[in-house]
């Protein structure tokens, strides 16, 4: 009986890397809540997002695929990145990352999703990870073609003091398709990729004396 081979991913970050190698198109804007800049990927393979007001990054890659037909192994890698900055009266509360994807395995053969998230505040360094979950677990061997393939990560940022409102965001991605013998063969590609940043609103200072003159208003009446 042989050992399937199983794939590994390291996480790893430097603060202040380089800027994107393929920028999107418009790498940067803002939401209600933040301001987002240097938007991009290593290999382009993400593509452009479609960024809402609520602060979710919305993607549609269309070439992220490994394939193999017969003994072989196909893999394919890609970073995507891009910074935040919560604007004033915001928190940025957390980061979660959730994909679609589908796969299609004949006979003896297997595929992997692997990759991880990666959260670094560039102010005061510091780093948050989180490895990315496939359902089904990664590697999947069922033969049914056609399945869904679903992954997710998050880093909780609720609470932080100070808060991280200047951070950098690294999504590391790595499909995997592998074929044992010469009559098997195996595909996996990614379909979409929603980015969501948690906000919470926090008092202003002008919120913070309107509340403290309701406070002292509402002191009195009690007396």
């Amino acid at each position: 009986m042989r050992n399937k081979a199983v794939m590994t991913v390291t996480l790893a970050c430097v603060a202040g890397s380089a800027l994107a190698e393929v920028p999107w198109d418009v790498p940067n804007g803002e939401t209600d809540n933040f301001f987002y800049e240097n938007g991009g990927s290593d290999q382009g393979l993400f593509g452009n997002p479609v960024v809402t007001n609520d602060g979710s990054f919305i993607f549609n890659p269309t070439n992220f695929r490994a394939s193999v037909e017969g003994v072989g192994v196909d893999q394919i890698t890609d970073q995507l990145f891009f910074d935040i900055i919560a604007k004033p009266g915001f928190n940025v509360t957390g980061v979660r990352i959730s994909e679609v994807g589908d796969y299609t395995i004949t006979g003896d053969a297997e595929v992997s999703i692997g990759g991880g998230l990666i959260v670094t505040n560039l102010d005061i360094f510091g780093v948050e990870t989180d490895t990315l979950i496939s359902d089904p677990g990664s590697p999947i061997t069922d033969p049914t073609p056609g399945d869904e393939w679903t992954a997710t990560a998050e880093v909780d940022l609720e609470g932080r003091v100070p808060a991280w409102n200047h951070i950098r965001i690294q999504l590391d991605n790595t499909l995997v398709a592998r074929a044992f013998d010469a009559v098997s063969a195996a595909l996996v590609e990614k379909k979409s990729v929603g980015a969501g940043i948690r906000i919470d609103i926090i008092p202003t200072p002008a919120t913070l004396a309107l509340l403290g003159v309701g406070g002292l208003v509402a002191s009195r009446r009690r007396r």
